[in-house]
């Protein structure tokens, strides 16, 4: 039973990660902020212009001030950090 349930885990995981690159930040910004639905469209589909990408890139930026705020929150509570993976 434990063998299973550490098997699940470390497939969760490894599901987790392959997200973590290009659909986490998608997911929590989408959460954590009220968007457009314009903006919606664009972080689901993608930009389709220069323009676009300058937008998406921006909402980037703005998810990496919104996840630090968070991390350091939860630092404070005494909750571990999330490290990013993009700096690894």
């Amino acid at each position: 039973m434990l063998a299973e349930k550490k098997t699940n885990n470390n497939i969760q995981i490894r599901n987790l990660v392959k997200l973590m690159p290009e659909e986490i930040w998608k997911i929590q910004y989408k959460k954590w902020k009220k968007l457009k639905p314009y903006q919606i469209r664009l972080i689901d589909n993608g930009p389709k212009s220069q323009s676009q990408a300058w937008l998406l890139n921006s909402m980037w930026c703005e998810w990496l001030d919104l996840k630090d705020r968070n991390v350091s929150k939860n630092s404070e509570k005494g909750i571990s950090s999330w490290t990013d993976p993009w700096e690894a």
